[in-house]
């Protein structure tokens, strides 16, 4: 069979005219593809650059939160308000003008770098090349809209975003500019109506100050503002008759911007109900309309627009920490409580229902009235420091230049077996004497008689158990201790009672836990004079006492009074010095009769001008078989 044969057409491959118009074909294609890549390029390389100014936006609108809710958002405000970087707010640009200025902060500004977008704050821009604009409403704590560049500074950027004709990204393209915005500006104030009033939390504190706490994301700039802004607050109680009583009050624009109702915190409103300063007392405020003391139901009304909000809170006492009327026992936690306890305070005419039976502390008191020593923002808010005003500082100090003794007379009858106590578990777990640091009792430009924690007690007086006062000054006449001035009850029991210095503070023996007074003065007690025995056990004093006559380191006078287990020692590693201007000068007692002394001693030194004894002062019954002193000595002080 023959085999065909190939034409030589078909053995050659393309012709030279094919192979040019193939060629040709090509030319056209890419011609026609090369700007459509370079398109799609452009198109991911903006997207890019607008999604990094999307990731700036967020960072900077999470801080900007964030300094609403923790009240820093008003400084941060002012600082931006100081750069005078306005905008004008063309509505064509910005949908709504909210009725206050628009900034534009640079990445380069310090604003930027230490606040809004530090490091610490925004880890996304920590690292990120270029620069940005930043515009923002900071009375409405909003982002607006970022501006950002790979390959400008933030000054160039700045200049050509504002000569852009329009934000649109075609517009932005040539210039290689990202670009995200957050939405229309809210109207100042619209915050709250957006969020209702949900957005607030409602407490009551009972501490140094009683008072109610209301916190939100922009209090109290924009509430304040507005006249349909208010606060009712209704307190029940007993009035002085023993009936229900409620007292109301509402609080609007105008009564609401005074001193001591709110604090310049752009998150935080207060209203004090009590208060140890002057004209803020729970009396002076309620109008006497609730008998001081009284556990209260307190309900608060907070309305804005059509808006409202509600709160209750029961067993609130208007003193103290807590009072059980049941049976009749007062809790003490702060120096408020422990001053509300005067009868002067804490009256009642026709309604004898504060007849307490136990008095109980529930944790150390400092009365903090030393340089460098304040209290803590959240225990007070009206009280502030004269030099430095500002709550944010957390900066609170004791109103009361010294602590005037409390008398118990006028607040019903002690029976047997009442008691003050001041046993405490600490943090620790250790159950221990409460400590009551740092007091300043008594006037010392106007002293008077009976001065002491406790000024008086009598009428079957309460037992007092595990207080501990810690560097104490007293400035008093006669009858002046630490503890107590005078005792002229019968049947009480004074046990596990101190007054010492804090050895972990240096040269706090000259500066503090001074008792100075005039006739019958001691470390601990001025003067018992009772018909029946006083037991004072397992008490301790060591400080400087100084007096006129019947001066002793632990008591100053005592008739009646059996002390076990007593002492006094040197304080803080220096010398213990009771003094004495006349007579009767005793490193323990100066000055006994009728009673018993076992197993005490003293370790302090002791002058004076007459009967000076480094244990007694003077026994006014050295010969009566009933008065007896028992394992009891002088120790040396070196």
């Amino acid at each position: 069979m023959e085999v065909p044969h190939l034409t030589k057409r078909s053995s050659c491959g393309f012709t030279m005219m094919e192979l040019l118009g193939a060629i040709a074909v090509l030319v056209i294609l890419m011609a026609v593809s090369f700007p459509a890549i370079a398109s799609i390029k452009t198109s991911l390389e903006m997207t890019r650059l607008d999604a990094t100014a999307k990731q700036i936006y967020l960072a900077a609108q999470k801080k900007m939160s964030s300094m609403q809710s923790n009240g820093t958002l008003e400084t941060f405000t002012t600082n931006t308000n100081n750069t005078q970087q306005t905008v004008s707010a063309d509505k064509a640009i910005y949908p709504y003008d909210n009725n206050a200025s628009i900034y534009y902060l640079l990445s380069s500004d310090d604003l930027v770098k230490n606040n809004l977008l530090s490091e610490d704050s925004a880890a996304i821009t920590r690292n990120l090349p270029g620069s940005w604009v930043i515009e923002l409403s900071p009375s409405t704590g909003e982002i607006y809209s970022v501006f950002y560049s790979e390959n400008t500074d933030a000054s160039t950027l700045k200049d050509e975003a504002y000569s852009l004709t329009d934000r649109n990204r075609t517009t932005r393209t040539p210039d290689r500019i990202g670009y995200y915005c957050g939405g229309q500006l809210q109207e100042v104030g619209s915050q709250q109506n957006s969020d209702s009033l949900d957005n607030l939390s409602i407490q009551i504190v009972n501490s140094e100050e009683l008072y109610i706490r209301i916190i939100g994301n922009v209090l109290p700039a924009a509430y304040l503002s507005s006249d349909s802004f208010s606060i009712t607050i209704s307190i029940t109680g007993k009035n002085n008759s023993g009936s229900t009583a409620t007292w109301t009050n509402t609080y609007e624009k105008s009564n609401l911007i005074k001193e001591n109702s709110w604090t310049p915190d752009s998150t935080e409103l207060d209203i004090v109900l009590d208060s140890m300063k002057s004209g803020e007392s729970f009396q002076e405020i309620t109008d006497n309309t609730i008998l001081p003391g009284s556990n209260l139901t307190v309900s608060i009304s907070i309305s804005y627009g059509n808006d409202s909000k509600q709160y209750t809170e029961s067993n609130i006492n208007s003193l103290f920490k807590k009072y059980d009327e049941s049976s009749g026992t007062v809790y003490i936690g702060c120096v408020r409580h422990l001053n509300n306890l005067r009868k002067e305070i804490n009256t009642s005419t026709n309604y004898n229902w504060n007849r307490y039976s136990t008095i109980n502390f529930t944790n150390d008191i400092d009365f903090i009235r030393e340089a460098g020593s304040t209290w803590s923002n959240n225990e007070c808010v009206s009280i502030q420091s004269l030099d430095t005003p500002d709550r944010n500082t957390g900066v609170a100090n004791n109103p009361l230049s010294y602590f005037k003794p409390i008398v118990f007379d006028g607040f019903g009858t002690w029976t047997s077996g009442d008691t003050i106590n001041g046993l405490i578990t600490d943090a620790t777990g250790t159950t221990r004497p409460c400590k009551i640091r740092n007091f300043i009792i008594g006037n010392s430009q106007s002293t008077i008689d009976n001065t002491g924690l406790f000024g008086s007690l009598s009428s079957n007086p309460p037992s007092i158990e595990n207080i501990n006062l810690v560097n104490t000054k007293v400035y008093g006449a006669n009858d002046t201790g630490a503890l107590i001035g005078s005792v002229s009850g019968s049947g009480l029991t004074i046990k596990n009672c101190s007054v010492t210095v804090d050895t972990s503070q240096e040269n706090t023996h000259a500066a503090y836990s001074n008792i100075l007074g005039a006739n019958n003065t001691g470390g601990l007690i001025g003067m018992i004079s009772s018909t029946s025995p006083v037991a004072l056990e397992s008490c301790t004093a060591s400080v400087n006492v100084s007096g006129s006559s019947n001066v002793g380191g632990l008591l100053g006078y005592a008739t009646n009074t059996i002390i076990k287990s007593s002492n006094t020692t040197e304080g803080s590693g220096e010398t213990t010095t009771i003094s004495g201007s006349s007579n009767n000068v005793g490193g323990l007692i100066g000055y006994t009769t009728n009673g018993s002394i076992e197993s005490c001693t003293a370790s302090v030194n002791v002058s004076g001008s007459s009967n000076v004894g480094g244990l007694i002062g003077s026994n006014g019954d050295q010969n009566n078989a009933g008065s007896k002193i028992v394992d009891s000595g002088v120790r040396s002080t070196s």
